[in-house]
């Protein structure tokens, strides 16, 4: 998590606190548009990180994974340059050398081939294990404090809109006592 934003989250109970003193220190119980506020700028925010992260997610899996080239198969032909004579020994050993050739040639692009794919598996794997891994939980993780935050609001946004008069009667008190104290130290 981004530092910012975990300072963000970590500071929602003291905003909500001094927001709590600061109501209740007015004459008249402004928690019911308090809380209604907190509850739309809670969803606003969250739907708006959310969009953000969604976004970002289609574009990784959009960008994802991209196909390879396709491995073609190399047709060879079988005794191209073979010109037969009127020694059918000569011949024959002539072909046999040419399919010998051949076959060392066709065994090395086997190989040749077979280390491409082996290649191309292991970089797939490599790639998907990073997109799946790494980039979205990132994006997905990089702002859950903000999230964390908009649900917190949003929670006491409904706590004051269910219990407004208790709320207000509740800070009020903490306000009396604290000033109280703060004359008694005087």
């Amino acid at each position: 998590m981004k530092r910012p934003i975990l300072i963000l989250s970590l500071s929602v109970p003291a905003f909500l606190l001094a927001a709590g003193l600061i109501l209740g220190s007015f004459p008249e119980n402004h928690f019911p548009a308090a809380g209604i506020t907190m509850s739309v700028v809670a969803t606003v925010v969250t739907i708006l990180v959310s969009g953000a992260n969604a976004s970002k997610a289609w574009s990784a899996q959009r960008k994802g994974i991209e196909p390879y080239e396709p491995i073609s198969a190399k047709r060879m032909k079988l005794f191209s340059n073979v010109t037969l004579t009127s020694d059918p020994y000569q011949n024959i050993q002539r072909q046999l050398d040419e399919l010998y050739g051949k076959h060392e040639n066709l065994a090395d692009y086997v190989d040749m081939r077979i280390e491409q794919v082996f290649n191309y598996a292991q970089l797939a794997h490599e790639r998907l294990t990073e997109h799946e891994e790494v980039t979205l939980p990132m994006i997905l993780a990089s702002q859950s404090g903000i999230i964390i935050a908009g649900a917190t609001l949003s929670l006491a946004g409904a706590v004051a809109l269910f219990a407004p008069d208790q709320l207000y009667e509740g800070f009020s008190g903490l306000i009396e006592l604290a000033s109280q104290m703060i004359i008694s130290l005087l």
